[in-house]
């Protein structure tokens, strides 16, 4: 810890001042306990970030608060591209992604409910980065807000005493072995862009017979698939019902299922085995629950566990934390 420490010193103290000077008003004492605790979430942003890719720069900070108006996470920049969210609370990291810019950038009085669910507070009203639309309570939705640890110093010391000096993190990382379409939500039909991504991906890779030549592209699919597993609010059971119809229409020698719950084994089971894998983010403040593709996983050792997903957004490459959000699993049988 302590080379790595002295080395970012310097970079560290500058960012939490930028940091700080952005935010509103605080009192004295809790603008001291968030500056430690940004420094804390920097530290943790660079060993995680640096067991990855030695040569990543973190960037400074933006600060964002939860849906209750208290501080919450420090996103980073990490590189050109790319960005890291750290919980301010207990270091924990929700979410990660190497290829797409920081969603938070240039935005102001930033929001965060967890993964994927990012706002921006505008007086009495928390609108989405996404859509602008406005954020709407409704019965059920989690809210993202971690309890604190006490001793962050120790818990950092920690990560690096687990970490061998010199070496990536001690992790297990795990993709299919194809390429998934990094296609696009329209209309909030997300089961269906995710359908369509998963079919398509099986027509590359496993039978050209999941796909009508006619039906190969975006807007063909997914439109294709709305057909068969609907739009709007779509459950598992209505995407396990759709897509085993469509096997049945087009003859193919599948079946899909779905889990009453997460099943981290599974999945990796289903991507060790090249199958991308439709996971069901709970709770999304906007979207009440939102469909994602799992074509990865990573494990670090003895810190946290990640799947990699397309968001449905034209998001890739996108780490969530198997802790917050993550419901349901819907896989195929072959």
């Amino acid at each position: 810890m302590g080379s790595l420490k002295k080395s970012v010193a310097y970079a560290l103290v500058i960012t939490i001042m930028v940091s700080i000077m952005q935010l509103t008003a605080v009192s004295a004492s809790d603008s001291s306990k968030l500056e430690k605790n940004i420094g804390y979430a920097f530290q943790v942003a660079k060993w995680f970030v640096s067991g990855i890719d030695d040569k990543l720069k973190i960037g400074k900070p933006i600060v964002a608060e939860n849906l209750q108006g208290e501080f919450e996470v420090a996103i980073f920049d990490i590189g050109n591209e790319g960005f890291i969210i750290v919980n301010l609370n207990d270091l924990s990291i929700p979410e990660l992604n190497l290829e797409c810019k920081n969603p938070y950038a240039g935005v102001e009085h930033p929001v965060y409910n967890g993964p994927l669910c990012y706002y921006s507070r505008i007086g009495d009203s928390i609108i989405s980065i996404r859509d602008l639309s406005l954020l709407e309570y409704f019965k059920g939705m989690d809210i993202y807000k971690k309890e604190e640890i006490q001793d962050k110093e120790g818990y950092i010391s920690k990560l690096f005493k687990n970490t061998t000096k010199g070496r990536s993190l001690l992790r297990v990382e795990k993709y299919i072995n194809g390429r998934l379409e990094i296609w696009n939500n329209p209309d909030q039909c997300c089961g269906a862009v995710a359908s369509a991504m998963c079919m398509r991906y099986y027509n590359d890779y496993v039978d050209s017979n999941y796909v009508e030549n006619m039906y190969l592209s975006e807007r063909e699919l997914i439109e294709l698939m709305r057909l068969y597993v609907g739009h709007n609010g779509t459950l598992s059971s209505d995407v396990v019902f759709g897509l085993n119809n469509y096997f049945n229409y087009r003859h193919v020698d599948n079946e899909a299922y779905y889990t009453n719950g997460f099943n981290y084994s599974l999945l990796k089971r289903c991507i060790n085995n090249s199958r991308p894998v439709i996971v069901e983010l709970r709770g999304h403040s906007t979207y009440k629950n939102h469909w994602v593709v799992a074509y990865g996983y990573c494990e670090i050792r003895g810190n946290a566990s990640y799947i990699i997903v397309n968001d449905g957004w034209g998001y890739t490459n996108q780490w969530i934390s198997i802790d917050d959000h993550v419901r349901n699993i819907v896989y195929f049988k072959k």
